[in-house]
């Protein structure tokens, strides 16, 4: 039997926080949850988190490609190529990550010719940090199809299309991918995550389910993939497919209602026809449906075909649909989206990253309608599950949760109650860890994190997860949260 002793408890909705508590575990479960009014503690205890949207393998990979983060201009970022142009440590290509010119002075992105310049032959490959748009210099033109979609050969900069074949075509070297486990992994725990859900590719599924890591994983394949090679070996242990609508609002290639600041207009990636060949894919193999969709356009697009979808059904599916993103949600509200059958994956990492005052998001969209976007508020208030997770930008929670309740538009901030169920307990239903999906009581699977403070007085930026317990287990620990009884 082993205890924590902590100054407060969140157990789950519509009950007040519990204030100092003491907390049993044995063979991996809550064994009781006892008052103890003489405990003098900051530490504050929730149940884990869930990552209910991430790229887990990808953000593992991160953390061993160039940082490209700490770019400043075009010179900052060709600089960091030409330091690292003799490494080995991301294999045969260079491969960068994470920058991020909307914070640039001059906005420019180098030339083609500036990017051969300092990369002495080597293959190149810089990706945005949203992922959706990427440089690469001349060894990766060589070798990329000539009709492939989405590249522009006069600069080697590459929006959507193409972009999403990089990994198949040039593969991450095997020794990468399995660090890469192991780094996120280390990084979750860190977090206070111990289940995510994540996107994969068959190659990338395949290097996870085989570093068998220390956490709970539902995979998501890629939707094109699976139409290309419907008989995948990862198939079969997969609990959706993920489809692109649209891009990014950072890339310009998100399918918004309201233009661009430049004008630029742009449509959705898929068409009506192949967004019901997507839905008829993941019923006819019981998979969920995801379905990428930031913009007004694209998210009209879904609620027009999965309603017609549904209808052919006779208002029956065998599972959901996700819908990821959702940012320009209230400009096709309420449209006809069905609470029984929509739910919501957002991202609240992206409004306190891009979206407060003088952000990206205002600087390519307007002021007002910038700050519109993500309306959490909306959906909890109209009865539509909500779920979060990070995209890996950056991964975790804690980054994020500020977003939910500190949102720009006040109509559209969640209290800290509603904040920690859509990052913790609703995400859990939601990705289907249903040992983890209750409140805290006693008998439930041991999974929590432990906070340096009480996030009810004490702003998210001012707090860290100091442990995780898994399954009864320390695997994170920057003070000891666990006493032997």
């Amino acid at each position: 039997m082993r205890i924590i002793e902590c100054g407060g408890v969140w157990v789950g909705p519509g009950r007040p926080p519990l204030g100092p508590t003491r907390i049993y575990i044995a063979e991996g479960s809550i064994e009781e949850i006892e008052d103890a009014p003489e405990i003098r503690s900051d530490l504050f205890v929730v149940p884990a988190f869930v990552d209910a949207h991430c790229h887990f393998v990808w953000s593992g990979l991160e953390t061993i490609l160039v940082d490209l983060g700490g770019a400043a201009s075009p010179r900052g970022l060709l600089d960091i190529v030409a330091r690292e142009k003799d490494s080995e440590r991301t294999g045969e290509v260079l491969r960068g990550f994470g920058f991020d010119e909307s914070t640039w002075e001059d906005r420019r992105l180098p030339s083609l010719e500036e990017l051969d310049g300092v990369s002495a032959g080597r293959p190149v490959i810089l990706k945005r940090v949203c992922g959706h748009a990427a440089l690469v210099n001349s060894r990766i033109l060589e070798q990329l199809p000539g009709d492939a979609p989405g590249l522009d050969r006069s600069t080697g900069l590459i929006h959507e299309g193409v972009i999403f074949d990089l990994e198949k075509l040039f593969p991450p070297e095997p020794r990468l991918l399995r660090q890469a486990c192991r780094n996120a992994v280390r990084m979750a725990q860190e977090a206070g995550v111990t289940s995510v859900f994540t996107y994969e590719s068959y190659m990338t599924a395949k290097v996870l389910r085989d570093s068998k890591p220390g956490l709970r994983t539902s995979v998501c394949l890629y939707g094109r993939e699976v139409l290309e090679d419907p008989r995948g070996s990862a198939l079969k242990e997969a609990s959706g497919l993920k489809f692109f609508l649209d891009g990014s609002i950072g890339a310009a290639t998100a399918a918004m209602k309201v233009p661009y600041s430049d004008g630029t207009e742009v449509e959705p990636i898929m068409s009506e026809d192949e967004v019901m060949e997507a839905l008829e894919l993941s019923e006819s193999l019981k998979l969920v449906p995801n379905f990428h969709a930031i913009g007004g356009r694209a998210l009209e697009l879904l609620d027009r075909v999965s309603g017609r979808f549904l209808a052919s059904r006779g208002g029956r599916l065998t599972t959901g649909i996700r819908v990821e993103h959702a940012e320009e949600l209230k400009a096709c509200w309420p449209g006809s989206w069905d609470s029984e059958v929509h739910l919501f994956v957002m991202q609240p990492n992206f409004v306190s990253r891009w979206q407060m005052e003088g952000g990206l998001y205002q600087q390519k969209l307007g002021r007002e309608a910038g700050r519109g976007l993500s309306p959490f508020r909306t959906l909890v208030d109209a009865d539509f599950r909500i779920a979060f997770g990070s995209d890996g930008m950056p991964f975790g929670p804690l980054a994020g949760l500020s977003g939910a309740t500190e949102h720009p538009d006040p109509e559209q901030r969640l209290t800290v109650d509603e904040a920690l169920y859509a990052y913790t307990l609703e995400a859990a239903s939601v990705c289907g860890f249903r040992e983890v999906a209750g409140s805290l009581r006693p008998e439930r699977t041991a999974d929590l994190a432990v906070l340096s403070g009480n996030p009810y007085t004490t702003p998210w930026s001012e707090l860290e997860v100091v442990g995780t317990i898994y399954k009864g287990k320390v695997v994170h620990e920057k003070v000891q949260v666990l006493q032997e009884l």
